[in-house]
């Protein structure tokens, strides 16, 4: 549970700010979309102007989740980007450690002139003027269900989608990194309104014929297996990716 001093610390943060941006990392994913848009709609809900930006496009089966469509794309129009970032006062940093995640568009972000806050679950984070880091979390997700817990924040149906689609995901649909936690935390956002049939099957149910063209090309032409380890791999490049969407 992030610490009620920390999370009011947070708070304060926002209520503080002038403009406020959202970032996830390079290639997101479900808990990187699904972090980043869940705490945009608590701090629209403080009346704060903020804006959720990715370094690059997202998977066509995440483009359903609740506000994914005034999502910027910072390789899409970079000069407009930027002037975006360079006029936010507070920038959060989401699902990941450091900004070279960013790739290009962290270049752009400085610690040094805007306030940062760091709320991610991966290995050996950069500082930050506020780090909310947990290496047990499952998810980013469940930092910012924390995070609203804490401040006894009401949670939306479009909050509560957002951030089960992170946790389902970083989950592998709950196979691992489990804990007592992840099925408490499942439950309240379930009771919030989150469909957790629907948001299964918009991830892993559109595309089909794709997907199952791709695990059987990877598992039959590509897949190594390595008897004397006790392990196998599967290694794909960017072609075959883009080959099968």
């Amino acid at each position: 549970m992030i610490d009620n001093t920390v999370a009011q610390e947070i708070k304060n943060a926002v209520l503080a700010a002038k403009k406020i941006l959202i970032t996830g990392h390079y290639s997101p994913d479900g808990d990187a979309l699904g972090s980043t848009l869940g705490l945009q709609k608590w701090i629209e809900g403080l009346g704060k102007e903020s804006h959720v930006m990715m370094p690059n496009k997202f998977a066509k089966n995440l483009k359903w989740i609740p506000g994914c469509e005034n999502v910027h794309v910072f390789e899409n129009n970079e000069e407009q980007a930027i002037t975006l970032i360079e006029s936010c006062d507070l920038v959060f940093i989401l699902d990941y450690n450091h900004l070279g995640r960013l790739k290009k568009m962290g270049e752009y972000i400085k610690p040094s002139q805007q306030k940062t806050i760091l709320i991610d679950h991966h290995r050996q984070p950069d500082n930050f003027d506020i780090n909310v880091s947990d290496v047990t979390a499952s998810s980013t997700c469940q930092l910012v269900f924390e995070l609203l817990d804490s401040l006894k924040a009401p949670i939306s149906k479009d909050t509560a989608t957002c951030l089960y689609t992170g946790l389902m995901t970083d989950t592998g649909s709950f196979k691992y990194s489990v804990t007592p936690a992840v099925h408490r935390m499942a439950a309240s956002i379930v009771e919030a309104g989150a469909d957790a049939n629907e948001i299964q099957n918009a991830i892993f149910n559109q595309g089909k014929k794709d997907k199952l063209q791709l695990m059987g090309y990877a598992l039959y032409e590509k897949m190594v297996v390595k008897p004397e380890w006790g392990v196998a791999y599967i290694a794909l490049t960017a072609e075959e990716l883009k080959r099968f969407n």
